[in-house]
């Protein structure tokens, strides 16, 4: 998985220097072991100077849909339970703290919406919305992002081209859903493929000598729009 998306960054942006991670365990499992390499690896790749930090990967089945299909189940969502539990460490390790340190830095995140085929991307692509101060303190029914966050985030859905210009999600892609206004789409066969292909877009134009957020900006307003 890692070197198919090392393999398409390098495609799209030969001229750029990839840092390899791991973020799960050797079964891939999604435990205290792999919650701690998370936090480890985005913390690590900020330090070494990577600008842009490609997250294919993500929490399966649990999609926003799940949890913030509508106000009540936002502040559910909210909740320092659901997030803790999810992306917390039983040793304190947290990734959400990982993530902050990357933002601070400039970094921009670019996040597989997930291959659940569900109406929105997954909680770790959503998390922006979930908890904009990337503090886990957020509470209440408001989906309002931070704008400093917001700005250095990108959620990337697949798509397949069917001729004559149209296209549709790709087998088990997840929607942009709510995060619509973050959120591009690839033609790739996973979502991991697709934010894959973003990320190394993003790095181009920050080799021409824009900031991460104006990057960021520029992808999602150079992007051609796609009705449901």
């Amino acid at each position: 998985h890692g070197t198919e998306t090392a393999l398409i960054i390098n495609e799209i942006a030969p001229g750029a220097t990839i840092l390899s991670s791991r973020a799960f365990n050797s079964a891939g499992q999604w435990n205290d072991e792999s919650k701690a390499a998370a936090k480890k690896a985005i913390e690590y790749a900020s330090a070494q100077g990577a600008q842009v930090i490609n997250n294919s990967w993500g929490i399966f089945n649990n999609s926003i849909t799940n949890d913030m299909s509508d106000a009540n189940a936002a502040a559910t969502a909210k909740t320092e339970l659901t997030i803790n539990n999810t992306l917390s460490s039983d040793n304190g390790l947290k990734v959400v703290d990982g993530i902050k340190t990357a933002i601070d830095g400039g970094k921009v995140m670019v996040w597989a919406a997930g291959n659940n085929n569900q109406a929105n991307p997954n909680i770790t692509a959503g998390l922006y919305l979930l908890d904009p101060n990337l503090d886990q303190n957020a509470t209440g029914t408001s989906m309002t992002a931070n704008a400093n966050v917001e700005k250095l985030w990108l959620v990337a859905g697949a798509v397949v081209d069917n001729g004559n210009d149209t296209f549709s999600l790709t087998g088990g892609s997840n929607a942009c859903g709510l995060t619509q206004s973050r959120c591009v789409v690839a033609e790739a066969n996973s979502t991991s493929h697709a934010a894959a292909e973003v990320s190394a877009t993003v790095a181009k134009l920050i080799s021409s000598g824009l900031t991460g957020d104006q990057a960021a900006a520029r992808v999602l307003q150079t992007a051609t729009y796609l009705t449901e």
